[in-house]
């Protein structure tokens, strides 16, 4: 189901877990759509991030998960 995979994904990221976020990421997606990802996974990981003005750790972190997901 796309929340066990979307939840697995978003700890990766936290974590900076850059390559084991390329290879769950690959792997599910040998068995899901390409739109599925760009459309429902990105989006529920980084539209959820809600980061102060002035919380830089928060807005470093969503730049970090940004970067690794591109």
């Amino acid at each position: 189901m796309h929340k066990d995979f979307i939840e697995t994904l978003k700890q990766t990221l936290i974590h900076n877990k850059k390559n084991e976020a390329i290879k769950i990421s690959l792997d599910w997606l040998s068995h899901n759509q390409l739109t599925d990802f760009f459309e429902i996974v990105i989006p529920s990981i980084l539209n959820n991030i809600d980061c102060k003005e002035d919380d830089y750790h928060c807005i470093f972190l969503e730049h970090q998960m940004s970067s690794i997901i591109r």
